[in-house]
């Protein structure tokens, strides 16, 4: 359950995402992106995601740890030590249209533990409008294997509005380090 971060997250990670945006066209297919992976030609990469880190000390932490039959790298995200701010990924599009969205991520924790400490990590869709921002989220699953978990949000989306993709780890509420989420295999697409 996301109790503080989202708003306090959004206007930081907001002003950064929004300069880099992807241009979907999405005539063809409904499939904005296909199982995408933290890799490229073998090689680990954010293919197109961009990383705020929550410190200066948080860094790029790919690993050799994918969902099965699923390449070779995933990425790794560190909690965050500093609440609220969490370490995340985030990838924006415009030029969608309105409709129904699925955003479905893999993902895995190191740790099962009480999220009175730790506070779990999410995946979130977000609206940005003129200034505005609407988000709706889902948190992570408590499985130490990797596991599929999917967002749905309707959108009614204008032709200058920006769809941010967010994948967080979550942030530590005190006590022992944190609690690291992988994610990887991620999928969004227009369902309706």
């Amino acid at each position: 359950m996301i109790r503080y971060s989202v708003p306090v997250l959004l206007s930081m990670v907001l002003l950064g995402a929004c300069k880099q945006t992807t241009t979907t066209n999405t005539t063809n297919s409904n499939v904005i992106l296909s199982h995408a992976l933290f890799e490229q030609n073998g090689q680990p990469s954010l293919n197109g995601w961009t990383f705020h880190p929550a410190g200066s000390d948080d860094t790029l932490d790919f690993e050799q740890d994918v969902p099965q039959g699923d390449g070779t790298w995933s990425y790794k995200l560190h909690t965050s030590d500093f609440p609220p701010v969490t370490n995340t990924l985030t990838r924006n599009f415009t030029g969608l249209s309105s409709g129904v969205y699925s955003l479905t991520a893999w993902e895995h924790l190191k740790y099962i533990l009480p999220d009175t400490a730790f506070p779990e990590g999410w995946i979130s869709i977000a609206k940005i409008s003129a200034g505005d921002t609407v988000t709706k989220s889902l948190p992570t699953i408590d499985s130490t294997s990797w596991t599929s978990i999917t967002l749905f949000d309707t959108l009614s989306l204008q032709p200058a509005d920006t769809v941010l993709l967010l994948l967080s780890a979550g942030a530590r509420l005190g006590g022992q380090h944190g609690n690291p989420v992988w994610f990887d295999d991620i999928t969004f697409q227009k369902v309706q």
